[in-house]
């Protein structure tokens, strides 16, 4: 009765010919769960050893080619060179890991970076980060970008990430050329350890799963039939 995507870029791809009758409902989080709380904070820094000064770089992904951890390890590696209160804080789990720890072996840089595997309790983690990078090769949105900036923090993307993630203003889109590893650094120094609690922002944007459910259930009651007059 009604064509629902999740993004327009997606249902465009997907089914142009109807592109423009389509219902958007993003795919949207409990925003509550991914607000900054200073006890997550202190818990998981202290568990995982990371001192109080240290700039903790946070990345949620697949470890995958084209989620492009291994870019990060360059910026670490780069990094290091000038200051060693640093961490990379890597979450998730793919066909790269046991590669790119040899990598990060052979940079001896391995003390520097802490691979977490898969967590049911992702949203904790990002308050024990100071600032968050996805240097992904392509992205069809980067959800993990709106869940960082829902924690406050500032994000730094790839290039290839679309713009439309960036709802509150704090996503820097950079290159990721090797010529470009010294701005990430830059920008990492500049901005980390700065938070900012912008979550109406992201609510405004459709993000709210209160919100998105209470949109999909009333399509459903209407049988589809007035879909185009919820949509925002």
């Amino acid at each position: 009765n009604c064509l629902i995507s999740c993004s327009k870029k997606a249902v465009k791809e997907m089914c142009p010919q109807r592109a423009e009758k389509a219902i958007i409902i993003k795919n949207a989080i409990n925003i509550q769960n991914y607000k900054f709380d200073p006890k997550d904070r202190e818990k998981y820094r202290n568990e995982l050893r990371i001192n109080k000064n240290d700039i903790v770089i946070g990345n949620v992904a697949r470890i995958v080619k084209v989620k492009n951890q291994q870019f990060l390890i360059d910026v670490m590696e780069k990094y290091l060179q000038s200051d060693k209160n640093v961490k990379l804080l890597i979450i998730g789990e793919g066909n790269l890991r046991e590669k790119l720890e040899k990598k990060a072996s052979e940079k001896k840089i391995s003390d520097y970076i802490i691979w977490l595997g898969e967590q049911q309790n992702v949203y904790r983690y990002y308050s024990a980060m100071d600032i968050f990078c996805l240097p992904s090769l392509c992205e069809g949105l980067g959800m993990v970008l709106i869940e960082a900036q829902a924690n406050g923090l500032n994000c730094i993307a790839s290039s290839n990430v679309p713009k439309e993630v960036n709802v509150t203003g704090n996503v820097d889109f950079l290159n990721i050329n090797e010529r470009d590893i010294m701005k990430w650094i830059e920008t990492i120094e500049k901005k980390a350890k700065k938070r900012y609690d912008k979550t109406e922002l992201i609510i405004n944007e459709g993000y709210d799963i209160k919100d998105s459910a209470n949109r999909l259930a009333k399509i459903y009651i209407n049988k589809g039939e007035k879909g185009e007059k919820i949509n925002k």
